[in-house]
């Protein structure tokens, strides 16, 4: 199973692993054992190392200049932006959309079945959970959204025009985005 949490500045990254490490504690009702980062800076600020001395992690970190040493990590990173270029580059999609192509190719491999696992993952990790919360859908496809608002007469439009763009992680629902008015929605 991966998660993938994309960060605007380097300092957000004592902040997302401690939101992931309560994440895994109330999901799973487990703890992070080892944290392993390659030797950035951004990883060795002294609110990480007394994080995790304090939660009981060992915090690892490879030998300077050996991406070897990171190899399940780096393989994953370029299966996830292999399948989000993919289905950009397929579906004619924008690359100032990359974002959303790599969250939808991350949450799309993590409901594909595994060789090694010989199943898939996520219904080991969620058993009892549908695998997908809302229908899936083509990453790209024209989708179109209610236009609720108040100022519409009779024969106006009831829909706005969207690309399809990636699944909510907190909404059973989609998030689309329109072109036309550059603006994102979230629909079911």
């Amino acid at each position: 199973m991966t998660w993938l949490y994309l960060l605007k500045e380097r300092y957000e990254v004592s902040g997302v692993i401690k939101l992931f490490h309560y994440e895994i504690k109330t999901q799973f009702s487990t703890s992070i054992c080892v944290l392993r980062t390659d030797n950035a800076l951004k990883y060795m600020k002294n609110d990480v190392s007394l994080f995790c001395s304090k939660n009981g992690i060992i915090h690892q970190t490879s030998c300077s200049h050996t991406s070897q040493q990171n190899g399940v990590a780096e393989r994953k990173h370029r299966q996830i932006l292999n399948v989000g270029r993919t289905m950009m580059i397929h579906m004619h999609v924008p690359k100032y959309l990359w974002d959303d192509a790599v969250l939808s190719a991350c949450h799309l491999i993590n409901r594909m079945s595994s060789v090694f696992y010989g199943k898939i993952l996520f219904s080991c990790l969620y058993p009892g959970k549908s695998i997908f919360s809302a229908p899936p859908r083509v990453f790209g496809c024209t989708y179109f959204v209610q236009d609720l608002s108040p100022v519409l007469d009779k024969l106006s439009p009831r829909s706005i025009k969207c690309v399809f763009i990636r699944y909510s992680r907190t909404q059973k629902g989609y998030r689309c985005y329109s072109p036309s008015i550059r603006k994102y929605f979230y629909d079911s």
